[in-house]
């Protein structure tokens, strides 16, 4: 069984939204107030894929009280990243299943994201 790793998925996600999104070209897409998941790629619209889990945002405050970071990419093999811990399970929420999706249950992997540095490491290697 994973262990939760406890990065804040609200941390996570402004690190995406700032610093990730320049460097690689990152396309969104969803809107700031999608509340429980949100949908990117790398390189562009229709370059590879990846979702970040928020949790049942407040969609008062926009606060995403997830307190670990679940990241969902296309199926592949992880690489051995310090922080980075694969999680078993599919993600079968709404957002993976709509059409503009390639991260549907079955065409997933998963994994924990236990920092800053770990997440930089997954989301580089992973648009590479």
């Amino acid at each position: 069984m994973a262990t939760k790793l406890k990065y804040a998925a609200n941390e996570a996600l402004k690190v995406i939204n700032g610093l990730l999104f320049q460097e690689l070209k990152l396309h969104a897409f969803d809107l700031p107030t999608r509340t429980k998941a949100r949908l990117f790629a790398t390189g562009g619209r229709y370059g590879r894929q990846f979702g970040i889990v928020l949790g049942n945002t407040d969609v008062v405050t926009m606060h995403h009280p997830a307190q670990q970071t679940k990241i969902v990419l296309e199926k592949c093999s992880l690489p051995n990243i310090p922080g980075v811990e694969p999680v078993a399970e599919q993600v079968k929420g709404s957002r993976f299943k709509q059409n503009d999706s390639k991260i549907r249950p079955g065409d997933q992997i998963s994994c924990f994201v236990a920092d800053k540095t770990a997440l930089l490491a997954l989301l580089r290697w992973y648009a590479n």
